[in-house]
């Protein structure tokens, strides 16, 4: 028994050395009674450290767990493969099973506890990374399939960022794209990090991002703080302790980088299953990129079709310019992804190119601004005609930074311009700018240059209909403003009618009308119209030949000028500098075999008069010819009219008189002889015997006779000066005259009338004669039973009316004179 026994024993002590697990026994106090070399092993103590002692495998968090096992362990329950987590002696963390047996003394009490250990902690870790092998691949397939869908390029930026971090399991990272234009890695997308930094950008071989860029393939630094790989802004701006990056290669084009750093967990190294796991991600996620920027290539070539095309049809539908170049302006600003775009334009009166539409300006300062040649970009466009564009306006060399106060406004750093070129003459620009130092590539070039063109053809379409309207319009205002002039005989209304008609046709201008001084072959101004200053003084004169004006006299034919500051021909330089005449063309106004004047159209600007804006002013001038002449002529007969008039004002002035007189000696001659003869015969006939019958009846006669002339002489008198004009005034002189016509015809005269207090003589005389004149007219030709007669006065005015309801007759024969039978009518208007 006792060989057995020992045999036994050896057999045991020999499994308890050489078991690969653990074999610890504990007695009821927890101490440590038995320790083998498996123990040792997984633990890190040798059986002399722990003999005797409660056993240091347990960390200090899991203390309250051990000891709810040992209450479990002496109550005498078997434990079969319970996972614990224990720590060994440097401190790292073991994951072990367990399995117990209770050990009893003789009375059957537990007296110690059996346990057995095995290291799991291997195999934990192979299952857990396992575990996550499968996580992360059933996470790239699932990514993949996100990316791969046709996505907006940023977006898919975004989403392949952050799937990335989650895929890796870490808390920030940048992706960065390749810049072609400046050759720089660009920070597009950033995760974890502070929304104020500014985006960053790494040369080739500068930083992480920059050192993969180069190489073409990851890298993994661990060691990140104090790698030849960090840069000061980094080390400031950031918490790095480890960075992991792969570059997005597609076909060995680099598209860009993608990097994770671990900033939170200073214990997380990156390992190279890491760096295989997102090298496979960023194999994926390249091609999704170029998937996108396939997409958004041909999404931006349908677009840029569908604009074109938009625009091709408006300019062929419409005239409006302002529309068509905001939607020029608006459809670059989109095919090209620029933050904001200007056109601008050339101005016909300054000849001056300046801003005048904008999509997505901040503020308002272009509005208006002049591009001068040589000056910014757009002024190197005009100085050289071609196309240019900057990355960074603030530091590019080659342009001035006359402009850069405004583009610093509106945060401009990369800028493309080019030009709108409408028959062989730069006409305007078309400007796209970025707030970023995002390149404009040729294909953005293209593009832009493609818009401007359509943008040219739209301001040649809408100058050529500019040029039709105008011309309808100047055709329009010549014939109105001809007509005026034609029709006005005032010689001084008639030159202002024509410098008012060149002002018409030509606005803005400045206009000279120069007159022939009869009987000399020399020049004076009459008038001016549009001059900022005086105009020239009334001593200026120009003899044939001489100036502008002088020339066109003598040749009878327009003089054309682009440049009067230093035309030799214009004879007053001074005067038309300080005028700012530019431009201009002098016309001779030719009236038959002479020149009745000469007409100067000037100019504020550069202008080149055509042929058919010199046919519309000689036909103009033509016009403006016979119009002064014809006032001129009519100012000859308006005199000889007054003088005419005056005269016979004189005659019947005279005539009146003559009248008065012969009716005063009518009436105190004539009619009293008569009356005294009447008189002296009526007392002859009276002595006579009564028996000399026959001679009382001739003296009767005779007597008859005188009495009869004697009425017929106070008739005469009364109707040479009516008395009762002088006496009674014209209101009862009138009324009389009436009557009296009432009387002696077959026409009922209806009369109203009032005094007029003050009235001279020979106006109640002549008012007396056109009434008298009007009522023999009436009685002569009217053939009407009644008329009437009306006299009024208001203020300095008198107002006599003679109305019937007769025949009437013809006004312009009547006023020619031509008719004999209308010498009555002449004599009333020179009365009055």
């Amino acid at each position: 028994m006792e060989a057995s026994a020992a045999t036994h024993s050896a057999f045991f002590e020999a499994m308890f050395q050489a078991s690969p697990l653990a074999v610890v026994v504990l007695d009821r106090d927890g101490r440590v009674k038995t320790w083998n070399p498996a123990a040792e092993r997984i633990f890190g103590w040798s059986e002399s450290e722990v003999l005797g002692r409660r056993p240091p495998f347990v960390p200090e968090d899991k203390r309250e767990d051990f000891l709810a096992v040992r209450r479990r362990e002496l109550a005498g329950e078997h434990l079969d493969g319970v996972e614990l987590h224990r720590q060994r002696k440097d401190g790292t963390p073991v994951d072990v099973r367990l399995w117990t047996a209770p050990l009893r003394d003789a009375q059957g009490r537990v007296s110690d506890v059996l346990g057995i250990l095995e290291d799991v902690t291997d195999r934990n870790h192979a299952q857990a990374a396992l575990s996550l092998r499968t996580r992360q691949l059933d996470a790239i397939r699932s990514v993949t399939l996100e990316i791969t869908q046709p996505l907006e390029l940023s977006r898919l930026l975004d989403l392949i960022h952050r799937r990335a971090v989650e895929l890796v399991g870490v808390r920030s990272g940048v992706l960065y794209v390749w810049d072609e234009g400046t050759r720089e890695m660009v920070s597009t997308v950033r995760y974890g990090y502070s929304a104020d930094l500014p985006p960053v950008r790494f040369r080739l071989g500068e930083g992480v991002a920059g050192a993969v860029a180069e190489r073409r393939e990851g890298l993994i630094v661990n060691d990140f703080r104090t790698s030849p790989y960090t840069t000061p802004w980094l080390l400031e701006h950031t918490t790095h302790t480890a960075v992991l990056a792969e570059p997005l290669l597609y076909r060995d084009r680099l598209l860009g980088v993608v990097s994770l750093s671990n900033t939170q967990l200073p214990d997380r190294l990156f390992t190279d299953e890491d760096q295989e796991l997102l090298r496979f991600f960023a194999a994926q996620a390249a091609i999704a990129i170029q998937n996108a920027e396939h997409h958004q290539s041909a999404e931006r070539q349908r677009r840029e079709a569908e604009i074109v095309g938009d625009l091709a049809r408006g300019i062929n539908a419409s005239l409006n310019l302002d529309s068509i170049l905001r939607r020029v302006t608006e459809g670059a600003r989109e095919l090209t992804g620029a933050d904001l775009a200007y056109i601008a334009l050339r101005e016909s009166e300054t000849d001056a190119v300046v801003f005048r539409y904008g999509a997505g300006a901040r503020y308002e300062r272009y509005q208006n601004l002049r591009v001068e040649p040589e000056k910014g970009v757009g002024g190197r466009v005009l100085a050289t005609g071609e196309p240019f564009r900057t990355s960074d306006y603030a530091e590019d060399v080659r342009i001035t930074k006359d402009y850069l106060a405004v583009t610093s406004s509106e945060g401009v750093v990369a800028e493309l311009a080019v030009p709108v070129r409408a028959e062989g003459r730069i006409e305007g620009l078309l400007y796209v700018s970025n707030r970023s130092q995002r390149p404009f590539t040729d294909a953005d070039e293209r593009t832009a240059q493609q818009l401007a063109d359509h943008a040219a053809v739209a301001i040649r379409n809408a100058r050529l209909h500019g040029i039709a309207v105008r011309r309808a319009q100047q055709l329009e205002s010549l014939n109105t403003v001809t007509k005026t002039v034609v029709t006005e005989l005032n010689p001084h209304r008639v030159t202002r009618r024509v410098l008012e008609g060149v002002h018409v046709l030509f606005p803005s201008s400045a206009s000279v009308l120069f007159e022939q001084i009869e009987g000399a072959e020399t020049l004076r101004v009459a008038a001016s119209l549009g001059l900022r200053q005086s105009p020239m003084p009334p001593s200026f004169r120009l003899r044939a030949g001489e100036g502008l004006a002088g020339i066109a006299t003598a040749t009878r034919q327009p003089v054309v000028t682009n440049g009067i500051p230093w035309d030799p021909r214009f004879a007053n330089r001074s005067w038309a500098a300080a005028e700012g005449l530019v431009s201009g063309i002098v016309l001779p106004l030719v009236y038959g075999d002479g020149v009745a004047g000469v007409l100067g159209v000037f100019l504020r600007r550069s202008h080149t008069f055509v042929a058919d804006e010199v046919d519309l002013l000689l036909a103009f001038a033509a016009q403006c010819a016979i119009a002064l002449e014809n006032a001129r002529l009519f100012e000859q007969v308006s005199v000889g009219r007054e003088q005419l008039s005056k005269l016979t004002q004189e005659v019947v002035s005279v005539q009146e008189e003559e009248r008065r007189r012969l009716s005063r000696e009518l009436h105190d001659h004539a009619g009293q002889a008569l009356t005294a003869l009447r008189i002296g015969l009526d007392l002859i006939r009276e002595d006579l015997p009564a028996d000399a019958v026959a001679l009382r009846r001739r003296m009767g006669d005779t007597a008859a006779l005188a009495a009869s002339i004697a009425d017929q002489v106070r008739g005469v008198s009364q109707s040479l000066r009516p008395p009762a004009l002088e006496t009674l005034g014209l209101n009862a002189a009138l009324d009389g005259l009436c009557r009296d016509f009432s009387r002696r015809t077959e026409v009922i005269v209806t009369y109203r009338g009032c005094d007029i207090p003050g009235l001279p003589d020979h106006v109640g005389i002549h008012l007396y004669r056109l009434v008298q004149e009007a009522l023999t007219n009436v009685g002569r030709h009217a053939h009407v039973d009644s008329a009437r007669v009306v006299l009024g006065h208001k203020d300095d005015e008198i107002r006599v009316t003679v109305e019937d309801e007769g025949a009437g007759f013809d006004a312009a024969s009547a006023s020619s004179g031509i008719s004999p039978e209308h010498t009555g009518l002449i004599g009333m208007r020179e009365r009055v």
